[in-house]
């Protein structure tokens, strides 16, 4: 790969050679001169006159005044025009080394006649100059200038055309016609011109101009000059009526030409001109590039890219898409428009679109031709918003139509639309089966409950408005109707079949608009009821409430409970009710009604509050969907007395409750101690496990009572001790305890029937995001759950599922818990239920974090079913997300998302199959950074460098070094530098005598003062002063463009519903098509080793978590270290996803894969396109998110080298010696002009012969002048 400087040597080689063979024709120029002189003719001098200056002298030209140094003696014969050939303007000859000659008087009779000849912007402006009353003049200068401005005019221009008119008949009699052609480069239509005649040999002036006049070139003729910049335009071979389902249309553009903003700023075409994508979508109203619109504004659907020839195959050619735009700016494109293709958004523009290529943002080339399609050929259909299980008592639908366009057989037959669109009637009711009035059905067929009639809206009024039923019928064939359905109405034949009806209206009788949707009624409902009422009240045995349930219909069982009033949203498994009734087993609920009782123990009750029982569907927590009726409980003051009984006076007491254990196997036993203060107090501890009394009272001895509970509900158990005094004290009670229940373990027994189990993972993602680098979670099993080869596994404890008939419930036991994000994640799944409805459906119902949910569906029909030892089997069952599931899931997936499959036995209760408990995954030791490395520098002395390494310090330089005092042939050392810190090597090995040496580069961004360590068994350290980087021969970077996805994995996870987040740009970062984008950046590059550091501005913010993630990365920079090594370099602030604060400037973030090939260097600079990167440990370390190693998304940038600076003057005289610096500072100076510097040597070399010619002639002149005086 060549290197900048190795491109550059090239022009300066031959520019080199070219100075050697000017200079090599110099010499026989100067050994020539003598001859020229002594051949040439003598000057006759008629009038002294004072001696001009060379710039006196000096005579313009009409295209390059400097070239005046050629003008001829006027006696050669050389310089005459030949016989008979046209007078044009020609290139002055240099002035004559005499002075000139006085200008003959005129007497003011000179005039000018100006012309405008012609006008184009190749040839430029040509004026006709015709010239009178010029007395004996025979020579003159003229030239085209500015009006006003001929003091101006010298040799070196100060005019837009000059007119050498001093040869031999250029003037005769006092006249002359001759022309001026002035470049269009050299004029400007703002600006007044006029023609001057002057004095030859002379400045103009006053004293020196014959004549002047006046150029007043057209309207048209400026036009010619400067053409008016065409605007781009585009045209469409058809662009209304197109074929929705797809139709091929010629774009033709002109004058796409490259101007302002149409040069690329990304590949392929960064730097070049851009071309035009040419496109058919849909786009936002705001779509405009050049306006910042974003790229999701822009919906493409079919598209071309309009470039010059020569960069179709950079593009990727025809089957990029690549059409050819001619150097006219025309371009011919054939695009497919549809309206059926798979990214329409739905809303925005139909269009053919043209926008500049390549990252580009000129607006001229911004245009938008709308496209409009014919509409679909559709067939009339009919939607209904409910058909099943309606209100027989009436339900209001809503009936939406499309498609009912006029057609065959639609025109109306009779009034009020005779023999016009009859629209049509949408209707419920109950009809016959052979009903349809295109098949001469009676109207006796159509017996009608409720109609409307859709008919356009003019005709709205003549059907009698909306008091008649009239509903607005589209122009697009839609329509919207609400109907009331109802088995009871007045003309219900009692047969036939209910449902929404559609057919024409006003006698018409077209087939098409005859639609039938079926409606069904659901049985009519019987509204359950329930009467509760206080049977008894005692402190002691507490509130017994009876419950009296009627019209329940054909349920056999439920739940109930006494709850304080309103708050059914806090029962679940764990509590919230003050009884609780289990009325789910067989006969329970008879020819739908039950007396039954509730009993809530007085600690469960407070007299302030008021109370009332709910009866609900079993197996599902209580809502307004499933609780099927409740009633009041209001016990009387009396009541509340005998719960609460109190008299004046008596002793205030205090109980405590102490517990032998907090944690036990259910089915264990707990000890449980009461006391009481004062000791002297007399009554009875009642003991209660959950509000639910545990035994029978049990009298104080000596202020004490003892009882032992027996826990058999798995779970958190709350224990509490109540005070029931006797005469002349208070009742009090403690607070309460709680005792952890777990799972026994039941020893395997040979059941009669299969015990049960459910086996089922979740979901394999979300356990994988769960122990991921992101959540950095656990999951872990409890309540008598396992956990084995990936699923969890919980054990059959009840339900009432039916072996014969294959459904019912059944319900197992077990938690399975999800933690992640510091905390912020808590999931607990537990107890999942089984609800099977029919041989191929079925839900699964959990209690997530307390709360019961329908979690799931389950598709049994898909599973593979089988029975063993009375057991039914379902192996591999499909399970899929519910819109419930995906709330209690905290909106990390939608509805709808498939879970991992689901195998269940459904058999006996039982303990859940082996495997492991606790906690039985958690996130990989993998960290997101080496944590083992200080955060500060562990030493800052041991290392010693040598003097001319410090000396030879510099951002980016390189530096090598060794240090002893390991041990013999230690591994894993490793030089870090600090303060943020940087490792810079790892894994170096000392060696035999526990010496290790390092060479290597430091980082480019660090200056100033840093400490750098080596870290193995011991810890060295230097304190450095690292200077900035000057570099001899380093190329100066601006215009730096860089182009970036970060990391595509994270933007889509900060962006989901698990992070709630996303992100925010500052500084000037913009982004477009997935990528972030910086622009201008700046730096320098070393033209020899193409090492060096490019720097951007602008940030990019991520934000997430409700907060807890907030962090930015800001003014990345390119490093290049080598040929095989750079990096990304980032400032990361703010804090990182697990809230800890972070503040690293410049670090190196990614490491960049460089190699063959990875770079393209050129003469303009170097370009790198997808580089693949990957997260540094300093990154890990300052991101927090990931380890490192993980890919980062590739990296795009152009680095323009536009001047190459050389050796400082101190660098040269360290290199060269204080001798030198003058002819290295020449060498700058040629390095720095480029190519320019070949113009000044030829230059010099063509003035050196000339000077050498003048003063040969001067000498001549003089010598001639010395003879004549003689």
């Amino acid at each position: 790969m060549k290197t900048l400087q190795q491109h550059r040597a090239r022009p300066q080689r031959w520019i080199a050679t070219l100075t050697i063979a000017l200079l090599a024709l110099g010499a026989p120029l100067a050994t020539a001169a003598p001859a020229f002189a002594s051949e040439a003719p003598p000057v006759v001098e008629p009038l002294e006159q004072p001696e001009r200056t060379p710039v006196d002298e000096a005579a313009p030209a009409d295209t390059a005044p400097a070239d005046a140094a050629d003008e001829p003696a006027a006696d050669d014969a050389a310089g005459e025009p030949a016989a008979g050939a046209p007078e044009q303007a020609t290139v002055a000859p240099a002035p004559e080394a005499a002075p000139p000659a006085a200008a003959p008087l005129v007497a003011g009779a000179a005039a000018l006649a100006v012309t405008v000849d012609s006008a184009s912007e190749e040839a430029g402006l040509s004026v006709r100059v015709v010239g009178t009353g010029f007395g004996a003049t025979t020579g003159a200068y003229g030239a085209l200038i500015e009006k006003g401005t001929e003091a101006a005019v010298g040799a070196s221009g100060g005019y837009t055309a000059f007119g050498y008119w001093m040869t031999p008949g250029a003037i005769v009699d006092g006249a002359f016609d001759k022309s001026l052609v002035a470049a269009t480069t050299a004029l400007d239509r703002t600006k007044l011109y006029e023609v001057i005649v002057w004095q030859g040999h002379s400045a103009p002036n006053a004293d020196t101009i014959y004549a002047r006049a006046d150029v007043a070139p057209t309207t048209e003729q400026w036009d010619a000059l400067f053409p008016p910049a065409v605007a781009p335009t585009v045209s469409v071979s058809k662009t209304e009526g197109l074929n929705p389902a797809g139709e091929t249309v010629t774009v033709t553009g002109t004058g796409f030409v490259p101007g302002d903003g149409t040069s690329g700023t990304r590949p392929p075409l960064a730097g070049k001109f851009g071309g035009s994508y040419v496109v058919f979508g849909r786009f936002a109203d705001a779509w405009k590039p050049s306006e910042t619109a974003p790229s999701t504004a822009r919906v493409v659907a079919d598209q071309k890219w309009a470039v010059p020839a020569a960069d179709m195959a950079t593009i990727g050619g025809a089957n990029a898409g690549a059409i050819e735009l001619k150097a006219d700016g025309t371009f011919k494109a054939t695009l497919t428009v549809t309206e059926e293709f798979a990214k329409n958004p739905g809303t925005g523009n139909y269009g053919i679109y043209t926008y500049s290529g390549s990252g580009a943002k000129a607006a001229q080339f911004e245009t938008f031709t709308p496209i409009t399609f014919a509409p679909k050929a559709v067939t009339p259909t009919v939607s209904v918003s409910k058909t099943e299980g309606l209100n027989p008592a009436g339900e209001t639908v809503t009936v939406t139509g499309t498609g009912f366009v006029p057609g065959d057989g639609t025109s109306g037959t009779r009034p009020p639309l005779a023999g016009k669109f009859g629209g049509s009637y949408v209707v419920f009711g109950r009809f016959a089966d052979a009903w349809k009035p295109s098949e001469t059905a009676p109207s006796t067929a159509r017996v009608v409950a409720d109609q409307k009639w859709a008919v356009p809206a003019a005709d709205m009024a003549t059907i009698g408005g909306a008091n008649a039923g009239a509903i607005e019928l589209k122009a697009d064939g839609t329509f919207k109707a609400t109907l009331t359905v109802t088995e009871e109405f007045a003309k219900n034949p009692g047969t036939g079949n209910y449902g929404i009806y559609t057919y024409s209206g006003s006698g018409a009788k077209a087939a098409q608009f005859e639609t039938f949707t079926p409606i069904t009624f659901a049985p009519k409902a019987v509204t359950p009821t329930i009467a509760a009422s206080v049977d008894s009240a005692t402190a002691e045995s507490g509130l017994t409430v009876r419950v009296v349930g009627s019209s329940f219909g054909t349920t056999t069982g439920a739940y109930a409970a006494l709850i304080e009033k309103g708050t059914e949203a806090n029962v679940d498994a764990s509590g919230g009710y003050a009884a609780f009734g289990f009325w789910m087993t067989p006969g329970a609920i008879v020819g739908g009604a039950f007396d039954k009782t509730l009993v809530a123990p007085t600690t469960a009750l407070d007299r302030t509050k008021q109370y009332e029982v709910i009866v609900w569907k079993g197996h599902t927590a209580p809502t307004a969907d499933t609780i099927y009726a409740r009633a009041a409980v209001t016990p009387t003051g009396g009541q509340w007395s005998a719960l609460f009984p109190s008299t004046p006076g008596d002793v205030a007491t205090t109980t405590t409750l102490s517990l032998d254990r907090t944690s036990v196997v259910a089915g264990s036993t707990v000890a449980l101690t009461a006391a009481v203060t004062p000791a002297t107090a007399q009554g009875s501890i009642v003991f209660a496990v959950n509000g639910a009394p545990a035994g029978s009272p049990v009298r104080l001895s000596g202020g004490a009572a003892s009882a032992q509970a027996v826990l058999h509900t798995v779970g958190k158990a709350a224990l509490t001790a109540r005070f029931v005094p006797d005469a002349g004290f208070a009742a009090s009670t403690s607070p309460a305890s709680t005792v952890a229940v777990t799972s026994a373990v039941v020893p395997p027994v040979a059941p009669t029937v299969q015990g049960g189990s459910l086996s089922w993972g979740v979901g394999s993602v979300f356990r994988n995001y769960v122990t991921g680098p992101i959540a950095k979670g656990s999951i872990s099993v409890s309540g008598g759950a396992t956990s084995a080869s990936g699923v969890f596994q919980f054990g059959q404890s009840g339900g009432s599922f039916n072996q014969a008939s294959g459904t019912g419930t059944a319900d197992y036991s077990g938690n399975v818990r999800f933690t992640g994000h510091g905390g912020i994640l808590d999931l607990t799944f537990a107890n999942p239920s089984l609800s099977v409805t029919g041989p191929s459906s079925a839900s699964l119902s959990l209690s997530v974090n307390g709360g019961r949910v329908d979690f799931a569906t389950v598709d049994l029909g898909a599973a593979s079913r089988s029975t063993l030892n009375g057991a039914t089997v379902f192996s591999g069952a499909p399970v899929t997300l519910t819109a419930s599931g995906s709330s209690a899931f905290q909106g990390y997936y939608p509805a709808g998302q498939s879970l991992d499959p689901l195998t269940v036995t459904i058999g006996a209760a039982a303990a859940a199959p082996a495997g492991s408990t606790g906690t039985v995954s958690t996130a990989s030791v993998r960290t997101a950074a080496a944590s083992d490395i200080p955060a500060t520098p562990p030493a800052t002395t041991g290392i010693t460098l040598a003097p001319a390494v410090l000396a030879g310090l510099q951002a980016g330089g390189q530096i090598s070094f060794e240090v002893d005092g390991f041990e013999p042939n230690e591994t894993g050392i490793r030089v870090v530098i600090y303060s943020t810190p940087t490792v810079l090597a790892q894994n170096l090995t000392a060696d035999a005598n526990g010496v290790v040496r390092w060479s290597g580069t430091l980082p480019a961004t660090l200056t100033g003062q840093h400490t750098l360590t080596v870290q193995g068994s011991i810890s060295k350290g230097v304190v450095l002063t690292i200077p900035e980087r000057t570099v001899a021969g380093s190329c100066a970077v601006s215009g730096a463009t860089l182009d970036w996805g970060f990391k595509t994995s994270f933007l889509a996870y900060i962006s989901s519903g698990i992070a709630s987040g996303g992100w925010e740009l500052s500084g000037g970062t913009t982004e477009a098509d997935g990528l972030f984008h910086w622009a201008d950046g700046s730096g320098s590059i070393d033209a020899e080793t193409g090492s060096g550091l490019v720097n951007y501005t602008g940030g990019i913010r991520f934000t997430g978590h409700d907060g807890a993630l907030d962090t930015t990365i800001a003014n990345p920079r390119i490093e290049l270290v080598s040929a095989t090594e750079g990096y990304l370099v980032l400032d990361v602030t703010g804090t990182t996803q697990q809230g800890e604060p972070i503040a690293a400037q410049a670090v190196r973030f990614g490491s960049l894969a460089l190699g063959d090939g990875s770079l393209q260097v050129t003469a303009d600079g170097i370009t790198g396109t997808d580089i693949a990167a990957e997260l540094t440990d300093a990154g890990a370390a300052a991101f927090g998110t990931y380890p490192a190693g993980d890919a980062l998304d590739p990296v795009s940038f152009t680095l323009p080298t536009t001047d190459c600076a050389v050796v400082t003057e101190e660098a040269v005289a360290a290199e060269t010696g204080a001798g030198d610096t003058e002819a290295t500072a020449t060498s700058a100076d040629t390095a720095e002009q480029g190519v320019d510097w070949v113009v000044w040597i030829l230059a010099a070399a063509l003035a050196a012969a000339a000077a050498v010619i003048v003063v040969l002639l001067v000498k001549r002149r003089r010598a001639g002048a010395g003879a004549s005086a003689e």
